[in-house]
């Protein structure tokens, strides 16, 4: 995991395939005691990792996040609408991971605001 920027604005990058929803809230917790209310993670690149739906459930908390990258993860259509909501979420991507062309579409449609990048969907069994 790296760490980068100040208490009020941190970007944290994981690397590591065997990352998942334990450790998602594990780290959320240390920011979460650590850092000023009005402060967090802007940043979150969980590319590769091992994180589900459960995982990014524990976002919602994270109201500073802008940008956030789930590519080849499990998460799925479930999750995604979970941090869509976010309100200050700008880009979110999730390339790779098992989420549908028509999710994206809503997220797109519902949240302007939001710049959700293009997806290789999964293959539909």
């Amino acid at each position: 995991v790296h760490w980068s920027g100040n208490q009020d604005q941190l970007r944290v990058e994981v690397d590591r395939a065997d990352f998942g929803d334990a450790e998602l809230h594990q780290l959320l917790s240390h920011v979460q005691d650590r850092v000023p209310r009005r402060g967090g993670i802007y940043f979150l690149l969980l590319s590769g990792t091992a994180v589900t739906d459960e995982g990014v459930a524990r976002l919602s908390q994270c109201r500073q996040l802008q940008f956030l990258f789930l590519d080849n993860t499990s998460v799925t259509d479930v999750g995604l609408r979970v941090v869509a909501r976010l309100p200050r979420l700008r880009v979110l991507s999730a390339r790779g991971s098992p989420v549908t062309q028509e999710c994206l579409d809503q997220i797109r449609s519902q949240y302007l605001r939001l710049s959700v990048e293009p997806l290789r969907v999964a293959a539909q069994e």
